[in-house]
């Protein structure tokens, strides 16, 4: 058994009161909650931007009741980064809780001074240490190419919103001429069958910057076929 001797040695203080610990906490999950948002948002953009992308991208969901089923669907379908970061936002209200039993001496009323085991306290500096990979992760794949607004070579700039509305999603779908005809032609096919007709037909589609027919261009979501790639042949670059 462990000596009462040996657990006494086992803690330390901590500067601050619990209550500081809970707010860093709750900051903490709000903060990665913004952050799954937001690349939820920009991952089906980015795999388009690299242009040449099947037609199951177009219908790609990763939406459900269960937060783990999320997790294996992005994980399976290629976006690893995202399921990191879904997994990341649920660790987070772990991680609230760590730090609200940090203050282990918080329950005894009226106590002065706060003590913590070394369990806890090591817990909780490992899920630091991943959070900060994590930031980091997105940071390097997806920040620079969004608030640059997906500047292309030519600096042709194809993001100028935050796609986490329908009505900013809109216009990059709206001229895209040859996407609404291929949509169209599925139209009252299941999913599953809406993608088998356009792979058979050997649809591959990009997001970047496109020339409809009557030469106008436009920045948004299109079918590859009637592109031509630009600025040094970069896929995902059309006009």
């Amino acid at each position: 058994m462990t000596s009462l001797q040996q657990l006494s040695d086992q803690n330390y203080a901590l500067p601050g009161k619990p209550s500081l610990y809970i707010v860093v906490g709750v900051s903490i999950q709000s903060i990665f909650q913004v952050l799954e948002r937001n690349v939820r948002s920009l991952t089906l953009l980015y795999a388009l931007y690299q242009g040449f992308q099947p037609p199951s991208l177009l219908f790609t969901d990763f939406s459900s009741p269960k937060p783990f089923l999320e997790i294996f669907l992005a994980f399976t379908r290629g976006h690893v980064l995202l399921a990191i970061v879904m997994l990341t936002s649920l660790l987070t209200a772990l991680y609230t809780v760590l730090l609200g039993a940090l203050q282990v001496s918080a329950s005894f009323y009226g106590a002065t001074t706060f003590t913590s085991d070394l369990a806890c306290a090591v817990a909780t500096l490992g899920l630091n240490a991943w959070f900060l990979v994590v930031s980091a992760a997105v940071g390097w794949k997806y920040c620079g190419w969004r608030y640059s607004g997906g500047t292309t070579r030519g600096g042709r700039r194809v993001i100028n919103r935050d796609p986490v509305t329908i009505g900013a999603m809109m216009p990059f779908l709206l001229s895209s001429e040859k996407l609404r005809e291929d949509l169209e032609a599925v139209r009252t096919l299941e999913r599953k069958e809406k993608i088998r007709s356009l792979e058979e037909r050997g649809r591959r589609y990009g997001f970047g910057w496109f020339r409809n027919r009557d030469g106008t261009e436009h920045v948004g979501v299109e079918r590859n076929e009637i592109c031509t790639a630009r600025n040094g042949g970069r896929p995902h670059v059309w006009t």
